[in-house]
C-alpha cells in the first residue's frame, strides 16, 4: 500500500469540501448531489444527515470550516421540523421521532419508487403537507441528538 501525500491529501480536503458545501443547505444535508431520476438518494435522511454534519463539527477540532458547520447546525434544526407528531402503526411514525427519508422532490410514491427501481412502498404521502415520508429508523432520532448536542458544543 502507498503513502498519501500531502498533496493528494489537500486535494481530497478541498474536493470533499466542494461536494458538502453542494449537499449541505440550510433546508437540510442531501444524501446525493443527483437531482431526478438520476439521483434516487437526492433526498434528506435523518441517519445520514446527522453523521454528516457530526463529522463536520469534529472536524472543528483540526480547523474545520466553521461557516459549514453553522449551516450543517442549521440544516439539522430545519430537518426537526419532520419529528413525528403522533404514533402511528400503520406508517411507523412516532411523536418526536426523526424520519429516516423526507422527500419533497416528488409528488407521488410511483414517482418515488420508479426513480429508486423498487416496488417495495416503504414511503407514505402525509396529507397533513403532502410530503412523502419514511419513518423506517431505529437511530435516527439518538444520533440527531448526539449530533445537535456535538454542533452546540463545536460552535458556542
Amino acid at each position: 500500500m502507498t503513502e498519501i501525500s500531502r498533496q493528494e491529501l489537500i486535494e481530497l480536503q478541498q474536493d470533499s469540501h466542494k461536494l458538502l458545501s453542494e449537499l449541505v443547505t440550510s433546508e437540510g444535508i442531501y444524501a446525493s448531489s443527483n437531482i431526478g431520476w438520476e439521483g434516487p438518494y437526492y433526498a434528506w435522511f435523518g441517519r445520514d444527515s446527522s453523521i454528516t454534519a457530526d463529522f463536520i463539527f469534529a472536524s472543528l477540532e483540526y480547523g474545520g470550516d466553521r461557516e459549514l458547520a453553522s449551516v450543517a447546525i442549521g440544516a439539522l434544526k430545519s430537518f426537526a421540523k419532520w419529528r413525528g407528531k403522533k404514533n402511528d402503526s400503520t406508517t411507523g411514525e412516532e411523536s418526536g421521532k426523526i424520519p429516516h427519508e423526507i422527500r419533497v422532490e416528488f409528488n407521488s410514491v410511483h414517482a418515488v419508487q420508479h426513480a429508486a427501481r423498487t416496488n417495495a412502498q416503504e414511503w407514505f404521502i402525509d396529507p397533513s403537507d403532502n410530503t412523502l415520508k419514511n419513518w423506517d429508523t431505529a437511530d435516527a432520532t439518538s444520533l440527531w441528538i448526539l449530533a445537535i448536542l456535538r454542533g452546540h458544543k463545536q460552535l458556542d
